[in-house]
């Protein structure tokens, strides 16, 4: 058999490669605030102030979410590697695909806030990735980007341009939808092969690499969402994020001594579990992102965070399972980090947008919620459910077509069952690797298994 890393993925990956480039070349310049002829400033407080949260945004996509998916012992290189392509690949689409919608004369212009516009539409595409981690070839997840950075565009357009629904830190149009277009591709792909597969577990180290992820999520994630807000606003953000993701750890932890239980003997209770600590200390960000600069208090941060941390954590201990039943298979949970949490938050924005008023915001209030002179506070709490539960159904719909295209049209190279959750069909792999096991043991925690037969 072919290999998956053969002439298909390698042509596919370059023809794009040069589509993009001619497209770079005719249609995309700088904006004005960055071209040295219209704007000839040595220095811009703008881009400067934009630049340091970017900065932070994209160290959450290549390190964070990279690292948090090499909790796979035999699939760590596919879940760093592949997730640093997928950056580069989304980060050049989104740009094209976030321009159209804005084109100044006959180009699409950046500069530094629309670099972070399309790391937003990259966070999206790997929440997406994380559900099918392990199941999809290099060509596969390619496809996959490709088609649903549009989608994603095209949802994100409606929600805030027709419905003018406020979601500063994109809880509704990158988690929520990223999660439930990755479900939705889940659930075709998957079947019954990924199933209790024998490659999808984590071994000691993995989960340490994989809880470095965590903590890069976890420190970033304030720029991720006060970066796309401005003055006071960008501040409330910060404050309500940080205070939003200690309540969700410290919930986590809580939860997590109530519901673990020891797999060598059910009657030991009370340990943690690293999956939930891995995942659910990050759903207060996912959830407060989408009031997180609106005025919701410090206590009302503290609520969503640390009601999104029961509610992720309980997410993982049962309805990961249920779902595995029905033949919904998520790797990596984005149901329980990004998905419930997507839902709840955006409930919560709903909740927040019908209380508003000017006795709260001022004379801010227009600023915040950019059509309130036009419509009543309860009118755009509806609006923002209206965003939320159309979403929800254009990222499940989207992901089952993509899903379906995926697995069902030859060229995409679908790995076979024994080719799941392994780096050996798709990387070279040192062969150290593959001769020794270290596991946990009984008697002595730190034994080391040589398998000769290998030899």
């Amino acid at each position: 058999m072919k290999s998956f890393q053969g002439p298909k993925f390698g042509i596919l990956a370059f023809i794009l490669q040069i589509g993009f480039l001619l497209i770079f070349g005719f249609c995309v310049r700088y904006k004005d605030n960055i071209d040295a002829t219209m704007f000839p400033s040595t220095s811009s407080p703008f881009v400067e102030n934009r630049y340091f949260y970017f900065q932070d945004v994209q160290g959450m996509m290549f390190l964070g979410f990279g690292f948090l998916m090499v909790f796979l012992k035999k699939y760590g290189f596919s879940s760093i590697g592949f997730n640093f392509f997928l950056c580069v690949f989304t980060i050049e689409w989104a740009i094209i695909m976030i321009g159209v919608k804005h084109l100044e004369g006959n180009y699409i212009k950046i500069n530094v806030e629309d670099l972070l516009n399309a790391e937003f539409t990259l966070a999206a595409i790997l929440i997406s990735f994380g559900a099918v981690l392990g199941k999809l070839s290099p060509l596969q997840y390619m496809l996959m980007a490709l088609m649903e950075v549009p989608i994603c565009a095209w949802n994100e357009y409606l929600g805030r341009e027709k419905f003018h629904a406020v979601d500063a830190g994109d809880t509704i149009f990158v988690h929520t939808f990223g999660a439930y277009f990755g479900l939705g591709c889940a659930w075709v792909i998957s079947g019954k092969d990924a199933r209790e597969h024998e490659n999808e577990e984590s071994s000691y180290n993995s989960d340490l690499f994989s809880m470095l992820g965590t903590l890069v999520l976890w420190i970033f994630w304030p720029s991720f969402n006060a970066g796309g807000a401005s003055a006071d606003r960008q501040q409330r953000a910060v404050v309500n994020t940080v205070i939003s993701l200690c309540g969700s750890a410290f919930m986590t932890f809580v939860i997590n001594s109530f519901i673990t239980v020891d797999e060598s003997d059910e009657k030991i209770k009370g340990k943690f579990n690293m999956v939930y600590i891995q995942n659910a200390t990050l759903a207060g960000g996912v959830a407060v992102g989408a009031c997180a600069d609106l005025m919701i208090q410090p206590w009302g941060a503290l609520l969503i965070g640390s009601v999104a941390g029961i509610l992720s954590t309980l997410g993982y201990r049962y309805i990961t399972p249920a779902l595995t039943r029905i033949y919904l298979h998520d790797t990596c949970g984005v149901n329980n980090l990004h998905g419930m949490p997507g839902i709840m938050g955006g409930i919560g924005s709903a909740v927040a947008a019908s209380i508003a008023d000017s006795k709260i915001y001022g004379n801010t209030l227009t600023i915040v919620f950019s059509q309130m002179p036009t419509r009543s506070a309860s009118e755009q709490a509806g609006y923002q459910l209206a965003a939320l539960g159309c979403t929800i159904a254009i990222g499940l719909a989207g992901g089952a077509f993509v899903g379906v295209l995926l697995r069902f049209i030859p060229i995409c190279d679908k790995p076979k069952k024994h080719d799941l959750f392994n780096d050996n069909r798709f990387w070279t792999v040192p062969e150290e690797t593959s001769l020794v096991e270290v596991y946990e043991s009984d008697i002595n925690p730190s034994v080391v298994k040589i398998d000769m037969k290998k030899f």
